[in-house]
């Protein structure tokens, strides 16, 4: 069904299905966002939404208006004056991490040789878990809407799992 208003009405049943089971079940470990992948897929592909957004355009608008416009909503709640409280010696370290993340997926890159195993995208990859683990989820998805990793379905399905599986 290629309805817009029933794609969104069934994507929205998802999100809640997901947060349901990441709040009130063992799958919390693997977190809302990987949840909301898996259960779209499978809705996706017993063929009650579109897969593509060639089949369903909707999609195209929803990556990209809806999901920056949500980043920008959750970086609203960031309070500067908490990360001014916390001092010089809590952000150098922070830098110091920062600095430490970035070198590891550097070497990490180089030690897999990640445009050969990984594909033209590594350096977006490399970019995006930097981005990650040093400013959060909200960071993974705005450079993966960024670099556009985010249509190329495989490739951020598995980096997302990837990112999820690591946090637990």
């Amino acid at each position: 069904m290629n309805d817009p208003v029933f794609i969104l009405f069934i994507l929205g049943v998802n999100i809640v299905v997901a947060e349901l089971l990441a709040r009130h079940t063992p799958a919390k470990h693997l977190g809302a966002t990987l949840l909301v992948m898996v259960i779209t897929a499978i809705v996706a592909n017993v063929g009650l939404i579109p897969t593509s957004s060639v089949e369903a355009p909707i999609y195209e608008g929803i990556l990209t208006y809806v999901t920056p416009m949500a980043i920008f909503w959750l970086l609203l709640r960031v309070n500067l004056r908490d990360v001014l409280k916390a001092g010089l010696p809590m952000i150098g370290l922070f830098l110091v991490g920062s600095i430490g993340t970035a070198a590891g997926v550097l070497l990490a890159m180089w030690v897999v040789d990640g445009s050969q195993t990984i594909g033209e995208s590594y350096r977006a990859i490399g970019g995006i878990f930097v981005g990650t683990y040093t400013g959060g989820g909200v960071n993974f998805n705005a450079l993966a809407l960024h670099y556009g990793v985010n249509k190329q379905g495989a490739v951020f399905a598995g980096i997302t799992a990837v990112d999820n599986i690591l946090r637990v």
